[in-house]
Parts: structure tokens; sequence; C-alpha cells
């Protein structure tokens, strides 16, 4: 799989903490993810050290009191490349970071932040969530409390301790939520869990997978029909 990972403008948390991987040396081997900031999102991979790849925005709400502007990537980081898009246009700038990492060929998709702030931008990155899983992109959105996915129809884990990787050994997740993102998700099956499901069936108005726990280290679930938005919380 090629991976993409989009810092976008607003985190709650550092990307050290979500995303460790980010500020780690490569392993002998390993092919490093491209990195995209989302607007804003380039003044917080800045203020942590963190080198893009590509800063995609309009850059209305940019705001760096050092005086250094995006254009300037280049000398700042030594590599990395600046599109300035138009403030008027129907994709939001984590959208085009998306259809950016598509058009290179990434199969899997991770978003820093994006959650919280302004409930808007929250539900427009849902979707965004949304037209990666429909294309067949593995979708993923993280900040320092919850881990977000969108699921197509099949089999999946959920970990404890780090969502949807095993060997994540960050706070543990205390709950996950199970909710139709289309106007029914069918054939539910849900083991490991407090709550268990048999051939169960979620629809888009009835909030019926809030809040499950984990039993286990592990959580499996899998689904015949629809697209389901799963969502990892660490709150208590």
């Amino acid at each position: 799989m090629k991976r993409c990972i989009i810092i976008t403008g607003y985190i709650e948390g550092s990307i050290a903490s979500i995303c460790p991987e980010l500020l780690s040396p490569l392993s002998p081997g390993e092919k490093p993810p491209l990195i995209l900031c989302a607007d804003g999102g380039y003044r917080l991979a800045k203020a942590e050290g963190l080198l893009p790849h590509v800063i995609i925005g309009d850059f209305d709400t940019f705001d760096d009191q050092s005086g250094e502007q995006p254009g300037v990537c280049d000398s700042a980081y030594g590599r990395g490349t600046v599109i300035r898009v138009p403030v008027m246009k129907d994709d939001s700038d984590t959208m085009l970071c998306i259809k950016y990492g598509l058009d290179q060929g990434c199969d899997s998709f991770l978003l820093i932040g994006g959650i919280g702030g302004r409930l808007d931008h929250t539900v427009a990155n849902l979707q965004s969530l949304a037209y990666l899983a429909s294309r067949g992109a593995d979708a993923c959105m993280k900040d320092g409390e919850n881990c977000i996915m969108m699921k197509a129809p099949g089999s999946f884990s959920l970990f404890r301790c780090g969502g949807d990787d095993p060997d994540d050994t960050s706070r543990p997740y205390r709950r996950f939520s199970l909710f139709s993102w289309t106007p029914s998700c069918e054939g539910i099956f849900v083991s490991g869990a407090k709550y268990p499901l048999e051939n169960g069936r979620l629809e888009f108005t009835f909030p019926l997978g809030v809040s499950n726990e984990f039993i286990d280290r592990e959580a499996r679930i899998r689904f015949q029909s629809g697209m389901m938005l799963v969502i990892l919380n660490r709150h208590r």
C-alpha cells in the first residue's frame, strides 16, 4: 500500500503523539509516506519540525507571526512544493490534498486532526473519509483522543491499544462506536465487545451502535452492505 498522511489545519494534540512515525527514522527498505499539509496545517507541521512534500491551500486564514509565507517552503525545508488555489472553489483544502494523494497512487490515507473546532469542518472531513472509502482507499482520521475510520463492507478488527494498529503502545481506547453512514448497514456481526451483535442492522437515523466497550485487546467486526463510520475514543 502507498500511504498518504495529510496534516489538517486543526489538531487537538501534537502531531508527534498522534503519528510518531513521522518524526522517526525510516527502517531499512521502508518507503516514506507522502506527507501533505492542508493550508494552515503547514504552520502546525513547521512548529514540530516536520518536512512536508506538498502544501495545498488558498491560505485565506494563514497566520505566521514570523512573516514567512508558505510560498518559500523550498528554502525553509529544503524540499517541498506549494500549490496555491483560489479561495472560491468547490473542494476544501483537505479534499484537494486527498485528490492529490489519489492522483499519486496512494491507497491508504491518514488525516491528522480535522476533528473538533468548527463542526462544519468536522462533518466535511467525515464526508472526505467516505469519499476515500467509496474509491477503495483505506481511510482514517486521528487526533489526540479519537480515531475515526470509514469502512466498506467486509471484516476488520479494532485494537484497544491502537485503533487499527495492534502494536500501538499509546494510551488505550476505552470505547468504540459504529454508525451507518448510508441509510443502513446490514448483516453486522460484532465480537470481542461488551455488546456483541449477530446479523444486526444499523440505520442512519438511530444511534444503536454508540459507546460499545472492549472486553479484550481486540474487537472483531464484519458487515455485508452499506458504509460504516467507526469511532474509537480515549475519553472516560
